[in-house]
C-alpha cells in the first residue's frame, strides 16, 4: 500500500498477520450439481453479487471448504472481486476465503475492497491474471489496533450499503408492479372497463376496437455517435457507453466526457429520461436499459440503439412493448448477431395497438410508480457516491470514526 502515516492507536501489518487466508481446490466436476445435493460450491465470480454471494451450484465432494459469514475473495481473473458467504460453502481454485484473526469481519471486507486495485496491480499471469496465497499474505495494510474501531468503521460503511440494497429492493418491487398492470390489461386483457368482445387479427383475438400495427408507427430506432477519445475532457457531458449498462439502468462508475461546447455539436445524440437503449452489436448484445433522470444532460454512444417513442403519451406502455419484443425475438436470429439485429426487422414486428384511452389511463396507473424507481435510482447513486467516498478514507485511518483518534 502507498506510503504515508500510521494513524495514532493504528499499526501496520499484513493481510496473513490479520486474516485466516483458505485457498480454493475444486472438487471433480462430476460432483456439481443445482438439485441442492451436498453444500453450496463457488468457482470463481460468477455468483457474486453486490454484497453477498448468490447460490447456483452444489457439490456433494467439497474439498476446500468455508464456514458461513466467510469473505470470499477472487484470485483469478478479475482479481479482487469480493462477496460475502451466508452458508457454509466449498470454494473453487477462483477464490480465497478471508477470516479475521482477531477483529471484525465487516471491516475486513471492507478492507479488502479498498485494497483491490492494490492487490490487481501485483497480480501475475500472462493469460490469467492470478494472485497466489503466498502474495496475498504479504500485501502490507494498517488496521486499528481497537476492536471498537473496527467494528464503527464496518457499521458506518454497511449502514449505506444497508439503505443502497433496501431501495434496490423496492425498485424490484415496483417494478413488478407495473409489469403485473401491463401484463393484466395488455396480455390477459382485463383492463379497466373491458367488455370482454373480442376480434381475430394477426395477433390472435385481441379487444374489439384495438388493431395490430408495426413497431415504426411508434418508434423512431436512432443510432448512436461514434464519439472520439481524443475529444474526451475530465469533466463535462456524459456519453453514456455500453460499458455503463449494468442490471437494467446505467451507472457511471467511469465516465468519460466531451467539453460542453463540443457536445453542442451533437444536437441529435442527447439522451432524455426514460429512453430504452439497446445494445445491437458485439459481447452484450441484447442488453436493454432505462435511461435514469441522474445522468441527465448525457449523450448516446455507439453500438446501441435508442427506442424513441413518437408519442411521448405513449412512451410508458412503449417500454413494456420494447421489452417484450426484446424477449420474444432475441433468441430467434439466423445468421450472424449483425445480420439479426436491423432495423427493418424491428420496424416491421406487429404490434399491439389499443385505443387512446386505455394508453391514457395506463400511463395515469404507471407513471407515479416510474416516478419513485427514478428517485430511487438518483438516491442509489448518492449513497453509492457517498460510500465510495468515505469507504478508502475510513479503512486507511485518513478520517476517524467520532470517538476514536483527535
Amino acid at each position: 500500500m502507498e506510503n504515508r502515516e500510521i494513524p495514532d492507536g493504528w499499526r501496520e501489518t499484513t493481510l496473513g498477520e490479520v486474516a485466516e487466508i483458505v485457498m480454493g481446490q475444486s472438487p471433480k466436476g462430476e460432483s456439481y450439481n443445482t438439485d441442492g445435493d451436498g453444500i453450496p460450491f463457488y468457482q470463481g465470480v460468477t455468483e457474486f453479487n453486490d454484497k453477498y454471494v448468490a447460490i447456483k451450484t452444489f457439490t456433494n465432494q467439497p474439498t476446500k471448504i468455508v464456514e458461513p459469514n466467510t469473505i470470499l475473495f477472487s484470485v483469478r481473473a478479475p482479481v479482487g472481486r469480493v462477496n460475502f458467504t451466508k452458508h457454509k460453502s466449498c470454494i473453487g481454485r477462483g477464490n480465497a476465503g478471508f477470516t479475521i484473526k482477531n477483529g471484525s469481519q465487516e471491516f475486513l471486507y471492507y478492507l479488502l475492497i479498498n485494497i483491490e486495485n492494490y492487490i490487481k496491480s501485483h497480480s501475475s499471469g500472462t493469460v490469467f491474471s492470478s494472485i497466489s496465497g503466498k502474495e496475498l499474505k504479504e500485501i502490507k495494510v494498517t488496521v486499528p489496533s481497537i476492536y471498537e474501531e473496527q467494528v464503527a468503521i464496518g457499521q458506518v460503511l454497511s449502514s449505506l450499503d444497508e439503505k443502497i440494497e433496501l431501495l434496490e429492493e423496492e425498485n424490484k418491487t415496483l417494478e413488478t408492479l407495473a409489469q403485473t398492470i401491463f401484463t393484466e390489461w395488455f396480455v390477459n386483457f382485463n383492463f379497466p372497463e373491458a367488455t370482454g368482445e373480442m376480434e381475430d387479427s394477426e395477433l390472435g383475438e385481441i379487444p374489439k376496437g384495438w388493431r395490430v400495427g408495426k413497431l415504426g408507427e411508434i418508434a423512431e430506432i436512432k443510432n448512436g455517435f461514434a464519439f472520439k477519445s481524443e475529444d474526451y475532457v475530465p469533466q463535462g457531458m456524459p456519453i453514456v457507453r455500453t460499458t455503463n449498462f449494468d442490471n437494467g439502468t446505467i451507472v457511471m462508475d467511469s465516465p468519460v466526457y466531451l467539453s460542453i461546447e463540443k457536445s453542442k455539436e451533437y444536437p441529435n445524440y442527447f439522451l432524455e429520461e426514460l429512453d430504452f437503449l439497446l445494445v445491437m452489436v458485439g459481447a452484450s448484445i441484447g442488453k436493454n436499459v432505462l435511461v435514469p433522470s441522474y445522468i441527465l444532460p448525457a449523450l448516446q454512444n455507439q453500438n446501441m440503439w435508442n427506442f424513441k417513442s413518437l408519442n411521448k403519451e405513449y412512451k410508458l406502455y412503449n417500454i413494456f412493448l420494447f421489452k417484450q419484443l426484446i424477449m420474444r425475438h432475441s433468441n430467434s436470429a439466423s445468421g450472424s448477431a449483425r445480420e439479426f439485429f436491423r432495423k427493418d426487422f424491428f420496424y416491421n414486428l406487429d404490434i399491439l395497438l389499443p385505443n387512446d384511452c386505455i394508453l391514457i389511463s395506463f400511463k395515469e396507473s404507471v407513471e407515479n410508480l416510474f416516478k419513485k424507481i427514478d428517485m430511487n435510482i438518483t438516491q442509489i447513486q448518492t449513497l453509492k457516491t457517498t460510500r465510495d467516498t468515505l469507504l478508502p478514507k475510513l479503512t486507511t485511518g485518513e478520517i476517524r470514526v467520532e470517538g476514536f483518534g483527535e
